[in-house]
């Protein structure tokens, strides 16, 4: 089992899905920066196949440990619901990057095939500390602490928690043997949600995650005073962040167009969201290179927010630079 999920700015998994773009983006930059040095590196590789599980925050040593030293004790059905909603939760915010995390596995076999193992180990850190964050800001959101929801997990006769925990450490594995969600969108589906459309949903949500960028450095910089750059290993980052709501936000987004109305689970309109990109990235090359794009003018100008290169009141400007018709008239 191997972890992975990269892009342009990583450290800004503010929106984890919340902010896949920013995740993904500087692990795109990473996995370049990666590529260039493997023959350069060696490390030795001992436990290639060992299972981390670190995105659900349930690692098998930390699960052992529970289960032998935690006197077993009967969960209540109000417990119980809440850690399936964590899990459906994390399901859903994780979603973009079991995407992301299997085509950087695919590309690693691809381009470094005599040294995978090296490319793998070097990425491996960066994947880990990414999960841990995404795992971090949804225990938050819930208002849970990591060891709850080990020992509830642990001691709950529940099938339907056991079930969607099963769902993620599957989606989770499968990710990172190279191998995608599976994709049930039917053809009205897809023909409903065009590649325009999906642009434009994309912008929208890029533009509440600059939104919320900016309020939550503003936070921050009255509580610490001005950094020289915003990181979301700092605990009030991330809570900074969750105050902003993006997660909601960029979910009622979804929903405004239609997109918790296609699929089995509509307490998760993000997936429907994620496998159409995919899909259509995956099948149109043109569409692939539009929303690269998209992606990468927002991308650019929130890492040079975060890196305090671009003051907050001239992102507006910058921001008002970025024109979707040229870039439906460029590549669509």
């Amino acid at each position: 089992m191997i972890p992975i999920q990269l892009r342009l700015s990583f450290q800004i998994s503010l929106n984890y899905e919340q902010s896949d773009v920013i995740i993904q983006s500087i692990i795109r930059c990473f996995l370049r920066c990666t590529m260039s040095q493997l023959n350069q590196q060696k490390i030795l590789i001992t436990q290639m196949k060992k299972i981390i599980l670190i995105a659900g925050g349930l690692t098998i040593s930390a699960l052992a440990y529970f289960s032998l030293n935690k006197q077993t004790q009967i969960t209540t059905a109000e417990e119980d619901e809440k850690v399936i909603a964590f899990y459906k939760q994390l399901i859903s915010q994780s979603f973009p990057h079991f995407y992301l995390v299997s085509d950087i596995i695919r590309k690693l076999k691809v381009e470094a095939k005599n040294d995978f193992e090296t490319g793998y180990q070097a990425i491996l850190k960066e994947v880990e500390s990414l999960f841990k964050k995404k795992q971090l800001m949804v225990l938050k959101q819930f208002n849970i602490q990591l060891e709850d929801v080990i020992r509830i997990k642990s001691n709950s006769k529940n099938q339907d928690l056991k079930q969607t925990f099963e769902t993620f450490q599957q989606l989770y594995e499968d990710a990172l043997q190279g191998s995608h969600p599976k994709f049930d969108m039917t053809e009205a589906t897809i023909e409903r949600f065009n590649h325009k459309e999906l642009l434009k949903i994309t912008q929208e949500t890029l533009l509440i995650t600059v939104e919320s960028m900016k309020m939550a450095i503003s936070q921050m910089d009255q509580i610490k005073g001005r950094q020289e750059q915003f990181l979301l290993d700092d605990h009030l980052c991330l809570e900074l962040l969750n105050k902003t709501k993006l997660v909601q936000r960029r979910r009622q987004i979804y929903c405004n167009h239609g997109l918790d109305q296609y699929e089995i689970e509509p307490s998760s309109p993000t997936q429907t969201y994620t496998k159409l990109i995919n899909y259509h990235k995956q099948n149109d090359n043109r569409f692939s290179s539009a929303i690269t794009c998209l992606d990468d003018k927002y991308e650019q100008i929130i890492s040079k927010f975060m890196r305090r290169l671009i003051k907050q009141e001239d992102i507006d400007s910058e921001l008002k630079k970025i024109s979707l018709q040229e870039i439906l008239a460029t590549y669509l």
